[in-house]
């Protein structure tokens, strides 16, 4: 894991500008503490901060080809390098060193703008072609590395992280109102927006080019699943069968660099499916993580233990507690550069921080619950889904009194406009509009009476981008599962609770069932392969079977689930939070109602009220999930507006850094 920055000006760098992308790496050091380097090329600057995995001894860049004039800095993995390498050698172009980014110019010196489709891997790169004047600018189809950019006069300013923006002599900083409301809906922000007004995301499988003071967004590749009915003819065991030979090459070709990777393990089955092929024909045990605590729910040690034992990797359990998240939250919040609404990626960011102590790689299971429908929000729809059909609304009238009554919650139901609204963006109603529904009603009655009145009006629709040709005529998990692509896998798993927690610890996380090649084999597969009998991720667990016992490979999914809102009230919290949660910050900063987040804390204190166990249950993780949210959005405006930035925690602000940046 790297970091980049750098602009296209519209004029000829001279020092002052060298000096400021100085600034803008140096924010993000942690990103790559191995190596910094900056140059400036005519009207160009170019910076990375190097975190060196392949090619060590010679990777430095930004990269040039043979007659220089072409330069690029990339962040991420290139896992066809080799391939590619072998190519474009044979086409006679010479490539020197050993990192696998050399092969990125090369390739842009044959297929121009065209070459990022070729690339396999996580990445995010910046191209200057010095032919034309122009800037490309690239992010990898998953939105696994983050990129970001800013129009400033006639300049083009990009960065891995915000704060290198931020850190550009007059770049404004200002929030985003609309991206408060897609917090309070979607409980993430969707690219182009970010929390920062001005500052935009570049969207996964897309790229930018900037030539003569104008932008060009475009998508170079798109997840296309087969038309309903229309799916690969495979036989379970045919598909077994391919998914475990691609899941074999996606595990080794991840796990390639100078260092000995590391994994996390749960007791879930993914993690322990990459644990399992990272130890196949290692003589050393690998190292694997879990979290581990005294609450039930938020301890994975007794199943990852067992797993451990029967795969025999070497088993590292990291003890959380309230305190512990408390203590993580700021840096959480400094380095993910966005409110959240959960706590759980406080205890990721501790675990990265160990594995970090033993290696530079870890691998994670996440995108597994994308290719095989493993979220509860694709069961619930295989039961209520058929209800939200157009002209089923007298029906719906009928049965939402009930729901709501024994749920606490129409989440399970939402009202006509809110389906409206999801078929008018998406055209049709996703799965996950059950979870949106929910985070809507517990979320959005906390916002300031602007930000209600904008909600009300459908802000959080303004701004979203979706395609919704690429579900028209798809099977309704297929659909669902597109849209976990598109929207809550970049926003919400990749971003915040991705990339920034490894990034922060210096580690790279890696990510097996993200692999292109394995994602469209998924995509092909007949739905009833992925959900059969109420059961999530049927297929993989056949497969499974090759490496897992049977009590591993089918063991049932639970969540991982970490307190919500304690760690921010009572006796123990911060002075802090006592602070930013005073009527008197909430009214300053402007995001919420002062009384409704009173008695949302006073509600959260008291013991939980009557009716069902699904309704004590909703009741309180919307509690939960109100006080993280609110919590959130305070510090990070502490962190990154308030007084210009200016309580930005000064040892994550001003990292360490090599002594001169070449």
């Amino acid at each position: 894991m790297c970091g980049i920055a750098g602009a296209r000006l519209g004029r000829k760098a001279h020092d002052g500008d060298l000096a400021e992308v100085r600034r803008m790496i140096l924010r993000q050091t942690h990103r790559g503490p191995d190596s910094l380097a900056a140059q400036r090329v005519g009207p160009a600057l170019l910076a990375s901060s190097r975190l060196a995995i392949v090619g060590v001894a010679n990777g430095g860049q930004p990269f040039c080809n043979e007659d220089r004039s072409i330069h690029a800095v990339f962040n991420g993995e290139i896992y066809n390098h080799l391939e590619l390498r072998e190519q474009l050698s044979r086409r006679g172009h010479s490539l020197s060193g050993g990192s696998d980014g050399e092969v990125i110019v090369h390739l842009y010196e044959e297929f121009g703008a065209d070459c990022f489709q070729w690339l396999d891997g996580q990445f995010a790169i910046a191209i200057f072609d010095s032919r034309d004047g122009s800037l490309h600018l690239a992010r990898d189809r998953m939105g696994i590395c983050p990129l970001h950019w800013a129009r400033l006069g006639d300049a083009l300013y990009f960065s891995s992280e915000i704060k290198g923006l931020l850190a550009v002599a007059g770049m404004p900083r200002r929030a985003e109102p609309r991206a408060m409301l897609q917090l309070g809906y979607f409980g993430a922000v969707c690219a182009p927006l970010t929390p920062f007004a001005g500052i935009r995301q570049l969207p996964a499988a897309h790229w930018l080019s900037f030539r003569d003071g104008k932008e060009e967004i475009r998508r170079y590749w798109s997840l296309d699943f087969p038309l309903a009915g229309e799916h690969a003819g495979l036989s379970e065991a045919q598909a077994a069968d391919g998914l475990a030979h691609r899941l074999e090459r996606a595990v080794a070709s991840h796990a390639q660099g100078e260092f000995e990777p590391t994994c996390f393990l749960s007791g879930g089955i993914d993690s322990a499916l990459i644990a399992a092929l990272l130890q196949r024909g290692r003589q050393d045990r690998v190292a694997a993580f879990c979290a581990a605590s005294e609450h039930g729910r938020m301890d994975e040690g007794d199943a990852a233990a067992r797993t451990a034992s029967v795969l025999g990797v070497d088993l590292r359990r990291v003890r959380l507690d309230e305190a512990d998240i408390a203590a993580t939250f700021p840096r959480l919040i400094w380095h993910g550069e966005t409110p959240v609404i959960s706590t759980e990626a406080s205890a990721l960011m501790r675990l990265a921080g160990e594995a970090g102590k033993r290696s530079k790689i870890v691998l994670t299971g996440e995108g597994a619950d994308e290719a095989f429908a493993g979220y509860l929000a694709f069961r619930q729809y295989r039961r209520f889904g058929a209800l939200t059909g157009r002209g089923l609304a007298p029906l719906r009238a009928l049965l939402r009194p009930w729901l709501g009554g024994h749920y606490g919650s129409d989440c399970l139901l939402p009202g006509e406009d809110g389906l409206d609204a999801l078929r008018a963006h998406f055209g049709c109603v996703p799965a996950q509009a059950y979870e949106w529904e929910f985070y809507r009603e517990a979320l959005t009655p906390l916002f300031s009476a602007d930000l209600r009145a904008m909600a009300a009006a459908g802000g959080c629709w303004d701004g979203f981008e979706f395609d919704r040709g690429a579900v028209r005529g798809r099977h309704w998990l297929d659909r669902s599962l597109y849209v976990s692509y598109q929207v809550m896998l970049p926003n919400y798993l990749l971003g915040a609770h991705g990339d920034r927690i490894y990034a922060a610890n210096s580690v790279e996380g890696r990510y097996p069932f993200l692999d292109r090649e394995l994602v469209e084999f998924a995509a092909a597969l007949d739905p009833a392969l992925k959900l059969r009998g109420g059961r999530e991720k049927h297929i993989l667990r056949v497969a499974a079977g090759r490496w897992l016992p049977e009590e591993v490979a089918w063991r049932p999914k639970t969540r991982f689930v970490m307190p919500f809102g304690t760690p921010f009230a009572g006796p123990g919290a911060s002075p802090l939070y006592a602070e930013l949660l005073s009527p008197g910050k909430l009214a300053e900063y402007g995001y919420f109602d002062p009384e409704r987040v009173g008695r949302l804390f006073q509600a959260l204190a008291a013991p939980p009220p009557g009716g069902s166990k699904a309704k004590r249950y909703l009741r309180r993780l919307a509690l939960g999930l109100g006080a993280t949210f609110v919590a959130s959005a305070q510090l990070w405006h502490y962190l990154y507006l308030a007084d210009g930035g200016a309580a930005a925690p000064e040892e994550e602000a001003r990292q360490s850094a090599p002594v001169s940046i070449a």
